[in-house]
């Protein structure tokens, strides 16, 4: 039985706006709207390749984006086609492109996933999914225990945390080919900083303390492998210079990496 076979014994409830943390009030949740409810709940999900996202949200740059998607009424590309320049590659928790792969099934679809679809090709990643957890799944916790920092099931009390450690290890040394890599804050598997973090297991409960203190075992595997990847969270894209400057990291690793500078 996969490790998300309770799933339906989770159905979707209030949201906090992190990855794998109890319910709560839903962060960035507009008037009017209930808790933790997107503001895209109502839209498809968005498939995965660069060019569904920009094709679905920006038409206007529907060709040229990194897998020869073209415009066919174009006289200049005959029968539609055309060859497309490599693009640089970016890592990203995939809710942040809108798929339907949070515990609650709900996504966090990003401005940048579309504004910047054009100039990169997104990997898509979820570690949640990956170590075979369903959607919707029970929502999973960081623990400071006396042996180190430990993932939970929050309900089950399951222990993930070497299936999630194994999973990361192999899954960020097969992806050689990144340029960048953007996580989702407080996610107990991506976030960088903010995840929920009990004190012990009696505290690991709906209701239970926690402080804001944890690093997403994914994403702790990946800055240990690779220090030298430009690394950041949805929020620190929030600002046009904050996207900049990632963005601006993200070409001259491309360029790096592919020979098109001289070091």
């Amino acid at each position: 039985m996969p490790i998300g076979g309770r799933e339906a014994a989770f159905p979707a409830r209030e949201r906090d706006g992190s990855e794998g943390g109890r319910p709560g009030i839903g962060a960035g949740a507009e008037p009017g709207e209930a808790p933790g409810r997107s503001q895209d709940r109502g839209r498809e999900p968005l498939g995965l390749r660069p060019a569904t996202v920009a094709a679905t949200l920006l038409p206007w740059v529907s060709h040229g984006i990194g897998d020869g998607l073209a415009d066919p009424a174009d006289p200049t590309l005959p029968g539609g086609l055309m060859t497309v320049a490599a693009l640089p590659r970016v890592g990203v928790s995939a809710c942040l492109l809108g798929e339907r792969v949070r515990w609650d099934g709900d996504h966090r679809l990003q401005p940048f996933a579309a504004g910047e679809a054009a100039r990169v090709e997104w990997v898509p990643v979820c570690p949640e999914v990956g170590i075979g957890l369903g959607v919707p799944r029970e929502p999973i916790q960081l623990v400071r225990l006396e042996g180190g920092m430990r993932l939970f099931g929050v309900v089950s009390k399951r222990d993930l945390t070497e299936t999630m450690r194994h999973w990361a290890d192999a899954k960020v040394r097969s992806l050689t080919d990144l340029d960048g890599f953007v996580l989702k804050h407080r996610s107990p598997s991506c976030g960088v900083s903010g995840a929920r973090v009990a004190a012990s297991l009696d505290d690991l409960r709906e209701d239970g303390p926690y402080t804001r203190s944890g690093q997403g075992l994914f994403a702790e595997t990946l800055r240990n492998l690779r220090p030298e990847l430009a690394i950041a969270e949805e929020t620190d894209l929030e600002g046009p210079d904050g996207r900049r400057e990632f963005f601006d990291r993200v070409q001259a690793a491309f360029r790096r990496r592919t020979g098109s500078e001289t070091p």
